[in-house]
C-alpha cells in the first residue's frame, strides 16, 4: 500500500511521535493517518493492540499498514473531546446544564469501561490506556473513538480517569470543568462502581502540588 504524507497533526506538546494527515493513492485518495514512532516496541505495541481492540469490538481506528518506522491507521473524522469540551463550554457560558452534558460523560466512561474490560481479558491483568488526554479521543456519528495505545501498561484502571479529569481541568474554563469534573466522579461511582478513593489517588499522582491544592477542593 502506497501513502502521501500532507500535513502534520501531531498534538501540540506530545513528545513522544509524529503523526501526519495522509492519502492513500487509491482512487478515492482515501483519509488516513501515519503515526511515526520513536522506538520499534512502541510501534508493535500500537499496532498489536489496535488489532487485538478492534477484534473485540471497541472502538478504535482500524490499522491498514505497517513500515519500518510507523503505522498507517484509518482516520476518524469528527471533532475531538477537547474541541467538544470548549463548545459546550462557550454554550454554557451563563449556565452549567448537566442534563445536555449527560450524553457526553455516559460516552466517555462507557468507552473507558469496554477498553479496560477487554484490555484486561486480553492481558490477564488490568491495563490502562495512560495517555488519556482528551484531544485522544474522536466523536464520530455519535460515538467516542479512542486514538492512541502504545502507552498502554499495567495498572490500576481508576488511574486512567484520574488523569483523564486532571488533563480536563488543564484548559478552558476552570469553573465550568470543575462542575463536568464533578458531575464525571459522579457517575464514575455510581452507574460504572469504580472506586472513588483509587480515582482520587490517580488524580493527586497526575497533578503538580500546587495545582492539586486547587483540584483537590473538589472532594470537600
Amino acid at each position: 500500500m502506497k501513502w502521501i504524507l500532507e500535513k502534520e497533526i501531531t498534538r501540540v506538546g506530545s513528545h513522544q511521535n509524529r503523526v501526519f494527515y495522509a492519502k492513500i493513492e487509491n482512487d478515492e485518495k482515501t483519509s488516513c493517518a501515519y503515526k511515526e514512532f520513536s522506538s520499534p516496541e512502541a510501534k508493535e505495541r500500537e499496532a498489536m493492540l489496535l488489532k487485538s481492540l478492534r477484534k473485540h469490538a471497541l472502538r478504535v481506528p482500524k490499522l491498514l499498514d505497517v513500515d519500518d518506522k510507523g503505522i498507517l491507521r484509518e482516520w476518524i473524522d469528527g471533532p475531538t473531546v477537547e474541541e467538544i469540551l470548549l463548545q459546550m463550554e462557550e454554550a454554557q457560558v451563563d449556565h452549567y446544564d448537566a442534563h445536555d452534558n449527560e450524553s457526553l460523560i455516559y460516552r466517555l466512561i462507557n468507552w473507558f469501561y469496554d477498553f479496560h474490560t477487554i484490555a484486561s481479558c486480553m492481558e490477564h491483568q488490568d491495563l490502562v490506556m495512560h495517555d488519556v488526554h482528551p484531544s485522544n479521543f474522536v466523536m464520530r456519528r455519535g460515538q467516542i473513538y479512542g486514538l492512541d495505545f502504545e502507552d498502554c501498561r499495567p495498572g490500576v484502571v481508576e488511574t486512567d480517569f484520574g488523569r483523564f479529569l486532571v488533563f480536563l481541568m488543564r484548559s478552558g474554563s476552570f469553573e465550568w470543568r470543575v462542575e463536568f469534573v464533578k458531575q464525571m466522579l459522579k457517575s464514575v461511582e455510581g452507574e460504572f462502581r469504580y472506586n472513588l478513593e483509587l480515582v482520587k489517588q490517580g488524580m493527586e499522582d497526575m497533578s503538580e502540588k500546587e495545582e492539586w491544592k486547587q483540584i483537590s477542593a473538589i472532594f470537600n
